[in-house]
């Protein structure tokens, strides 16, 4: 049985949630050089074509351009409101089930039944849904020889799952 816990911070799950973008949604990276290419377009055809081009052009540029800023700060606004935020959680993991126990209560699931999950240096994202994930820092286990078996544990039992190496 491998044990880890950690204490539910803002920085510990923006964390996470920078991973799951990167891994889920990794085309968010490029909005901004979107918005600034369409920003260009916007600027090139000011005064011409009537302002028909340019008022789109300006707002979605604008638009792709503060996508990835409104992005972090809702998800900053989402951690404000859990009820774990800034409580201690508790992990247990074996070949079977992975478990936690929280202040809000105990969970407990097979990795079979697990959706998918990437396996990263700093931690591991554990899907239990699309969009609903678990994350798991590398510094909430004791060794790293207790992450390196968490890591067996997903490749063994975790129908989708992908190592990002550093």
């Amino acid at each position: 049985m491998i044990e880890a816990k950690y204490t539910l911070s803002e920085e510990t799950l923006l964390e996470g949630f920078e991973l799951h973008f990167q891994y889920k949604r990794p085309f968010l990276k490029y909005y901004p050089y979107l918005g600034i290419l369409v920003l260009l377009i916007a600027a090139v055809t000011f005064n011409r074509f009537d302002n028909k081009v340019f008022v789109p052009a300006l707002l979605m540029g604008l638009m792709f351009l503060g996508t990835p800023f409104l992005v972090r700060f809702l998800n900053r606004k989402s951690i404000k409101r859990l009820p774990t935020l800034g409580h201690e959680t508790f992990w247990q993991f074996d070949a079977n089930n992975i478990s936690a126990t929280t202040q809000e209560g105990d969970f407990s699931q097979e990795w079979a039944n697990m959706k998918d999950a990437l396996i990263t240096p700093h931690g591991v994202l554990i899907y239990q849904r699309n969009n609903i994930f678990y994350w798991l820092p590398k510094s909430a286990f004791a060794s790293a020889a207790d992450f390196q078996q968490v890591h067996r544990f997903i490749a063994d039992s975790v129908p989708k799952h992908k190592v990002l190496e550093a």
